[in-house]
């Protein structure tokens, strides 16, 4: 099944429309796109008298609470009897389709008997089969609930609901580093301004307000580059004890990939972070003559074609091992 274009979001409006309540949700780690969308349309479906939570597969980085400020959203890992407690008509999961990026929040929505759709701006892994919205062509899924919104529903977007929109897709562009030639993010962006944003108040929270272990830790990883393939390959391998030494989330290790893809010559970075014993997230970055979202296919994860990553159970050393020679094939063609 490929992602489903936007003349296909009428049906999902229309299923939005009937529903009474609605449930959503977004990928564990939850970051500045999946969050700001999901708050955005809470808000869009409060306005029109539905009922709407919030139901997160791990708890979002401390970052984010100026996204919450009642302190609405649910983990579900603590929170989940809560959500069980109330009837919900339809299930919304949005900026990813990948059960492994769920913690499994979308398998209990289906065992509870909720109706769940995907609303995703990434390319469909191989063997997906569920109902998905979207538009792989856009640079985040802010852009596709902004669309969903503005054009489907056809429901007010407001300073309140404006808001989340923007940091979405301010988010997921690096404050607009990579918007892929895609001008309509900018005409969204520029109309979501229009309807109020405040976009200094959004720079602060959103990219000026770092805990100092950021930095710090952010010096261990310059410190600890490695080069192959005569710098076009930039990798940085953290360990648990490196992690633990900081007190290190995972959050605060999102840019790292991107501060070793910025220096001359480097083509493909890659973070591997042992975020608990023997539990490696990796992230891969290109800067666009190679694509690296296949690697990550092939070892469990997806993504973007510039922009992926997946997970590896075991140690850095021994996750560098499997995906080392994978990338020298990219380089080879």
């Amino acid at each position: 099944m490929s992602l489903q274009l936007e003349s296909s979001f009428h049906k999902l409006a229309e299923r939005i429309r009937d529903a009474g309540s609605v449930l959503l949700t977004t990928h564990a780690g939850p970051d500045g796109d999946g969050l700001g969308s999901v708050v955005a349309l809470s808000r869009a479906l409060t306005r029109e008298g539905k009922r709407s939570r919030i139901l997160l597969p791990d708890r979002p980085a401390d970052r984010y609470a100026f996204l919450d400020p009642e302190q609405q959203f649910l983990v579900f890992q603590n929170d989940r009897d809560e959500a069980a407690a109330e009837s919900w008509d339809l299930g919304l999961v949005v900026d990813t389709h990948q059960p492994s990026q769920l913690n499994g929040v979308d398998n209990w929505m289906r065992e509870a008997g909720i109706s769940t759709l995907y609303l995703d701006h990434h390319p469909i892994s191989p063997g997906f089969d569920r109902e998905i919205y979207g538009d792989s062509s856009a640079v985040a899924a802010g852009c596709l609930v902004y669309k969903l919104l503005r054009d489907d529903l056809r429901w007010n977007i407001d300073k309140e609901i404006a808001e989340p929109l923007y940091i979405s897709i301010s988010y997921d562009t690096n404050s607009f580093k990579y918007l892929r030639n895609d001008p309509d993010a900018l005409d969204i962006c520029a109309d979501l301004i229009r309807r109020g944003v405040d976009t200094t108040w959004v720079y602060r929270n959103l990219f000026a307000s770092n805990p100092l272990r950021k930095a710090r830790v952010l010096g261990w990883v310059l410190s600890n580059m490695q080069f192959h393939e005569h710098g076009k390959i930039a990798v940085v391998s953290i360990p648990y004890s490196v992690i633990a030494e900081h007190d290190v989330e995972r959050d605060d290790l999102r840019e790292a990939v991107t501060n070793i893809l910025e220096i001359d010559g480097v083509e493909i970075a890659t973070v591997l972070k042992e975020m608990s014993p023997g539990d490696v997230k990796i992230s891969l970055r290109s800067k666009g003559n190679f694509t690296i979202n296949q690697v990550a296919q092939a070892m469990g994860g997806g993504g973007h074609t510039l922009a992926a990553g997946c997970e590896f159970q075991g140690n850095t050393e021994e996750a560098w091992k499997d995906l080392g020679p994978r990338l020298l094939q990219v380089l080879a063609g």
